[in-house]
């Protein structure tokens, strides 16, 4: 699934609060594993005082590879440098398995067993991380939600 990197303001100030603008890509891209904390020096917004700041938390990719184009210059209004969709976010990697036994105990009455699992093989599905460089939480680039590890669920059913 690609990542739309994007920032609240417009830095081409044309559109108001429509337009969500485009930043500036101005390091290298680095991928990390969310399922470790990381602490990271990161851009803070102008509209929380600008500036850097030590975050810790599931970074899914390096926030400093990104800032926000300024807004505050209307002779330097400009759309930041970075393309559209370039990074992938987390991908989906779910095994779902259902197993059924069914037991015959006369002509028109049953048993059957069944078991589903979801997420058999128990990965990590991770949401997609917050993609927007001005955020002002500080959580650009982090992952915040994860889906539902394995789950089963057993059932009997007597039929007649």
């Amino acid at each position: 699934m690609p990542l739309a990197i994007e920032q609240f303001t417009d830095p081409t100030l044309t559109s108001g609060d429509i337009f969500q603008g485009v930043p500036d890509l101005v390091g290298p891209f680095r991928r990390f594993d969310p399922r470790r904390a990381r602490t990271l020096v990161v851009n803070r917004p102008e509209s929380v005082g600008g500036g850097t700041e030590t975050v810790t938390g599931a970074f899914f990719f390096d926030p400093a590879a990104f800032r926000a184009v300024p807004t505050g210059n209307p002779a330097k209004a400009r759309n930041g440098n970075l393309g559209r969709n370039l990074f992938d976010g987390p991908g989906i990697n779910q095994w779902d398995l259902t197993l059924i036994k069914r037991v015959k105990l006369a002509d028109t009455r049953h048993f059957e067993l069944r078991a589903d699992i979801s997420n058999l093989f128990n990965h990590a599905l991770f949401y997609p991380p917050i993609t927007t460089v001005d955020d002002a939480s500080l959580m650009f680039g982090q992952v915040t939600q994860a889906a539902p590890g394995r789950v089963i669920q057993f059932s009997l059913r007597y039929g007649f």
